[in-house]
């Protein structure tokens, strides 16, 4: 599981994704490639045919392979963070500890104690954290030494595997450690803004934009896209996907159970895989502005009024034009939902920008279009307490 993370200078930013729907595709054996529907979600971590969401209220749900309870996220928590192993998952609680639930033949889900968890990662046996302090913690299967950790205060990110492990630290770098039979765990040198890894390769996202392959070259996980528009990346067994700076997802590698088809369009912010399935979290942008749909309607661009569903006006097949609010502002509505706040809608149609919005002045009280003495003497006449 990981957030987005962009590189500016030496120093790494994480973004956490505006809230959106999610798609999946791929294996469908035990309804893996069925995800829950809705526009709230913040986070998605794919597993062993099962897979995490994090809705934005901190509730987690789960769906596809039911065995080892992987799809018991426990009740009445509220997680800041999931991550979805091979029959595991480990969520960071709000208050900043960890939980853990699922297979634990190898004591995957005996996650470690405290309360200054920031980023955390699940892999086939073993689980993997970073603390405040940028300092990273392993427990689980060490058959192949994946929980000897290097050791060091800056790292901000970390991708748990099979058998190794791979994280960032604050200048962009990699580092890997675990098992390394085919280079797995040695990425490349240089700054990577984000980075991703399959069952036995890596690949990452150059600072310049391109993408970056090492580990094993079986199945064409090395015949990466050309280009360097890509800004995210996703792994699965033996294949790969991208997201360029359209939010177009790009798919390459192994296709034997429907890995190649990804989700069409754009605005795709987040890709995640895992063998033979992949999933994704997207903007919410009914009206093509560019702008996902929750914030249009928190900062008052689109209307919720018909009905309240989280869903613009505009995007629920009612005559849209531009309404006239207090001081010239305008915003897209129907006409009843525009009445309904006392403005004056312009018709359907008509945008913003050519409606006949004028800005009021609040204080020419007498409203003959001058602010004066006259506007002064009224003021003074209503002096005193309100009726």
């Amino acid at each position: 599981m990981k957030f987005s993370i962009y590189v500016i200078g030496v120093f790494l930013f994480t973004s956490l994704l505006d809230a959106g729907e999610i798609a999946c595709w791929g294996t469908e054996d035990y309804g893996e490639a069925t995800p829950p529907s809705g526009s709230d979600f913040i986070m998605v971590s794919a597993g062993y045919k099962f897979s995490l969401a994090l809705h934005d209220d901190g509730t987690c749900v789960a769906w596809g392979r039911e065995a080892t309870a992987s799809l018991e996220p426990p009740t009445g928590e509220s997680f800041q963070s999931i991550a979805a192993g091979h029959s595991f998952a480990i969520g960071i609680r709000t208050d900043g500890s960890l939980v853990g639930w699922g297979y634990n033949a190898a004591g995957q889900t005996d996650v470690p104690s405290g309360s200054d968890f920031v980023f955390i990662s699940a892999g086939d046996s073993h689980g993997v954290s970073i603390n405040a302090s940028g300092e990273l913690e392993a427990w689980g299967d060490d058959v192949e030494s994946q929980l000897d950790v290097p050791i060091g205060n800056d790292y901000v990110e970390v991708i748990a595997s099979q058998y190794f492990s791979v994280a960032m630290h604050a200048d962009g770098t990699l580092e890997g450690w675990g098992r390394d039979s085919v280079g797995q765990a040695t990425p490349p040198s240089g700054i990577f803004i984000d980075y991703a890894l399959g069952r036995l390769w890596g690949v990452g996202v150059k600072k310049d934009g391109t993408l970056e392959v090492w580990g094993t070259s079986e199945t064409g996980v090395n015949d990466i896209p050309q280009g360097d528009g890509f800004v995210s990346v996703g792994a699965g067994n033996m294949w790969g996907i991208a997201i360029d700076d359209t939010g177009r997802i790009w798919h390459w590698g192994e296709d034997g159970q429907g890995q190649d088809d990804v989700p069409s369009g754009t605005g795709w912010e987040y890709v995640d895989g895992h063998y033979y399935h992949g999933i994704a979290l997207g903007m919410v942008d009914c009206n093509g502005n560019g702008i996902a749909d929750a914030t249009d309607i928190k900062k008052g661009t689109s209307i919720d009024e018909n009905p309240a569903d989280g869903i613009p006006d505009e995007c629920q097949g009612l005559p849209i034009g531009g309404c006239c609010l207090l001081h010239g502002l305008c915003v897209k509505s129907a006409e009843a939902d525009c009445e309904d706040v006392d403005g004056y809608w312009a018709g359907e149609g008509i945008a913003c920008d050519v409606a006949p919005c004028v800005e009021e002045c609040s204080s020419d009280l007498d409203g003959d279009g001058e602010v004066d003495v006259t506007d002064l003497l009224e003021m003074f006449a209503a002096w005193g307490t309100c009726p």
